[in-house]
């Protein structure tokens, strides 16, 4: 679902360091996190793999494994199976006219259409496939659609759950005063922008590989000349860009709800993310590949034991 803008607020204020706010909600879902960058690795066949909490990712070495390291990956043709049947069952349109009067049917004959046109267009068959990739991996996805002044139309964006962030200490996501879009942009491409900003967009470091953020070890490269930003929607009906501390942008949404639809593969009540479905099948596989290890262990040792 969407989440509904609070009517009649008079409230205009922008809050001030709003960034620590961020970082509390981003600290206290670092267990969240580590089970999605698991949760990816096992699926891409990374299964030998542990928490290094010098390097704060996951190493590829583990003491007291077997010498034999076998990897039989029986996640890939599970995540591919389901994710071709939600691929091909995405919902149809469908507009129902609200009586049997002329006009009426003629306006939901219009609408269909427009509903239609704007679903080939932004090619939302293919943008609901890279959300269900997320969906099945990691449990919870994004949805945001806005206006895109470039292209001059609406688009629909997908956002993973490791960019997708709310208010600290939340059960659900309607729960959340406010939701917001973690990107990484380039800074020239900020500047034209935001001029008014040059100077500070100048002066950014971005924050992607810090230390103070666990739980990314197969995402820690990233491009050059990258800045951290945060589009935020509160339920208020504010808008921003924020960059650390300095509001690039400040406006306000237009519409009566956030254009923010999160969805979740395995709902748990009181639980804000979703379970996915790699991370219940995790220690299976963990298994399944150590014992194949162990078998082709001990028929070398019986092999050398004869020669």
């Amino acid at each position: 679902m969407a989440y509904q803008v609070l009517p009649d607020t008079k409230e205009e204020e922008y809050p001030e360091n709003f960034k620590q706010e961020l970082d509390t909600f981003d600290y206290h879902r670092t267990k969240d996190r580590k089970i999605w960058d698991l949760s990816l690795l096992f699926l891409e066949g990374r299964q030998w793999v542990a928490w290094d909490s010098n390097v704060q990712g996951y190493a590829a070495t583990i003491k007291n494994s077997p010498n034999y390291k076998v990897t039989v990956n029986l996640l890939l043709n599970i995540y591919r199976n389901l994710l071709s049947k939600l691929a091909t069952t995405y919902p149809s349109i469908v507009v129902t006219p609200g009586s049997p009067s002329t006009e009426d049917i003629l306006k939901a004959q219009a609408s269909e259409t427009i509903l239609k046109y704007y679903w080939n267009r932004d090619d939302i068959k293919e943008t609901l496939g890279k959300s269900f990739s997320w969906l099945l991996s990691c449990g919870t996805v994004g949805l945001h659609s806005y206006f895109d002044e470039t292209q001059n139309r609406v688009t629909t964006e997908v956002i993973s759950p490791f960019d997708l962030l709310f208010e600290p200490y939340v059960l659900s996501p309607e729960d959340s005063q406010w939701i917001a879009i973690r990107r990484h942009m380039p800074k020239a491409e900020l500047e034209v922008s935001y001029p008014d900003h040059k100077e500070e967009i100048q002066e950014a470091v971005d924050a992607y590989a810090a230390r103070d953020r666990p739980g990314e070890g197969s995402y820690t490269m990233m491009p050059e000349n990258r800045v951290e930003t945060f589009e935020i929607y509160w339920k208020d009906g504010k808008h921003a860009i924020l960059m650390n501390q300095t509001y690039l942008y400040k406006g306000t949404n237009p519409l009566d709800e956030i254009p923010i639809e999160v969805m979740r593969y395995s709902e748990v009540p009181g639980k804000l993310w979703g379970i996915g479905l790699i991370s219940p099948l995790i220690d299976m596989q963990w298994l399944y590949n150590k014992s194949r290890s162990q078998v082709l262990q001990n028929i070398e040792l019986m092999a050398s034991w004869y020669n």
